[in-house]
């Protein structure tokens, strides 16, 4: 057993766990999915000036789901870093401070050092979905160093810091709208554990912070959640439940079922500890909000932060607990055999699938467009990050996606393509294959079908495996054809006959 009493020892096994991270991690660092550049558009706006909008004069909706990431890429953009090297370089090291964060919230919960303070952050270490989510370009990696700290300075605060704790669990609100119910059921949990005042002083600041962020979102979107709350609950929670099973559960059922095997565990090792059971509703509630929306992300990232809860729970019951102890034990043994199994290189490849490399030949083809269309042009394409995003702040881009997020979706509601002008300046459609000859996407035919002037066909471009746009643009414009090598072929359909 590790002596809590040797720094040596704790040393050589906190280097374990960063070690294990970084060989996982490293060769998942090449990419970033798509949505990544959604968030680093609304940043690039902010760093011109513009506020945090997706089109300058247009109707400001909040298309980004981390407040708190978004504003670390405009702090990038403002200092001149390139944004996919900040993305990537900035995934990685929160990683490693969320395994040190995992850390701290297992001492907190336990309250003593023990062995399971660093073989919890093993278990997540271990974890291939967890290496290629936090280097997408999205706030996984934030989220799963701000939550377990914000946790457990709440459960460690004195009288003197309490308040500040109460506003540090409002702050998890900007990391991503979960942060809510951290709020909710760490709020819960003080005035269970607490005597009155000393629990007010906890809950007062984090139901004042959280209401002050809530007030601003409204006075600044009009909503009291983000707008991809509303796009992306696109079905009924069992129909959607169905589907991520189908699509994303069963072909990795091993890892799952262990991973799932943690919640009874995390419960009976919880026992009546308010904190315990907070933490254990926060994990449940989590991976419930996640499990009602589509989880094609690699490594299924909406459900890491519940992960890491329960991994958390059960590594706190390690000094006495045998259960804990068998717990930890199997989720060690799972996380091998998942390494050592095919599903292992199943994460790197659907990673690398819906994934986007730097300079590919959609980002070339709008950085081309960017420098000679008009300002203030509309470009109408189906994904929103990054062919957008390298469009550039002075044209207005506008999602064909059913379930756009720079565009509001009122109960529910599908995109309106209402809002684009006819005849944009850039039509951008979207195919699966390098050859395909048929438009794919009903939108695609609605707003072409809308058009009444003539359009130039410049090339079809890759973006990533399985997505392809044919780029047409307005015949008037003065737009040079793509320079060589973007295009891959011209073999895109003429919809505009």
């Amino acid at each position: 057993m590790v002596e809590a009493t040797d720094p040596r020892t704790w040393a050589t096994s906190a280097a374990g766990c960063a070690a294990a991270y970084l060989v996982l991690a490293w060769p998942a660092r090449h990419t970033l999915v798509d949505d990544a550049w959604i968030s680093a558009r609304f940043a690039r706006q902010a760093a011109a000036g513009n506020g945090l909008v997706y089109n300058v004069d247009d109707l400001a909706v909040e298309g980004f789901t981390n407040l708190a990431w978004t504003g670390w890429l405009t702090v990038a953009h403002l200092l001149g870093w390139p944004l996919a090297d900040t993305m990537i370089g900035s995934g990685l090291v929160l990683g490693l401070t969320s395994l040190v964060a995992l850390a701290a919230l297992v001492r907190a919960l336990s309250e003593e050092m023990h062995p399971g303070v660093l073989l919890a952050p093993l278990v997540v270490a271990l974890d291939a979905h967890f290496a290629v989510a936090t280097t997408n370009g999205l706030e996984t990696a934030l989220a799963l160093t701000f939550w377990p700290l914000a946790i457990a300075w709440w459960l460690r605060a004195g009288d003197r810091w309490a308040p500040l704790a109460g506003l540090g669990a409002a702050a998890a609100m900007t990391v991503r709208p979960e942060g809510l119910l951290i709020v909710g059921l760490l709020c819960v949990e003080a005035l269970i554990r607490h005597r009155s005042t000393a629990a007010l002083r906890l809950v007062v600041p984090a139901l004042s912070g959280a209401a002050g962020l809530s007030v601003w979102r409204w006075w600044t979107y009009g909503a009291w959640l983000p707008n991809t709350a509303a796009a992306k609950v696109a079905s009924a929670p069992w129909t959607q439940l169905q589907r991520n099973v189908e699509v994303y559960f069963a072909p990795e059922a091993p890892y799952w079922i262990v991973a799932s095997l943690l919640i009874p565990t995390a419960l009976l090792i919880s026992g009546r500890r308010p904190a315990h059971l907070a933490v254990s509703a926060i994990a449940i509630a989590m991976a419930a909000v996640a499990l009602s929306v589509e989880l094609w992300m690699p490594g299924g990232r909406l459900l890491l932060p519940p992960l890491v809860f329960l991994v958390a729970i059960v590594g706190s019951g390690f000094a006495r607990s045998e259960l804990a102890r068998w717990g930890i034990a199997a989720a060690l043994v799972g996380q091998c055999l998942f390494l050592a199994s095919p599903n292992r290189e199943r994460v790197y490849r659907y990673d690398r699938v819906h994934s986007a490399l730097a300079g590919n030949g959609a980002e070339r083809a709008a950085r081309h467009l960017a420098l000679h269309l008009p300002p203030k042009s509309w470009a109408a394409t189906r994904d929103a990050g990054v062919f957008a995003y390298h469009l550039g702040v002075d044209v207005r881009v506008g999602e064909l996606h059913p379930r756009a997020l720079s565009r509001p979706h009122p109960d529910g509601a599908r995109t309106d393509l209402g809002f684009l002008p006819k005849n944009p300046g850039v039509i951008a459609t979207t195919v699966a294959r390098i050859d395909a000859d048929q438009l794919r996407y009903a939108n695609d035919v609605t707003i072409v079908e809308a058009t009444n002037r003539r359009y130039r066909y410049l090339g079809r471009v890759h973006q990533h495996h399985h997505r392809y746009y044919d780029i047409y643009v307005r015949a008037d414009l003065d737009v040079p054809d793509l320079p060589p090598g973007v295009a891959v072929n011209r073999l895109g359909p003429d919809p505009f006959k």
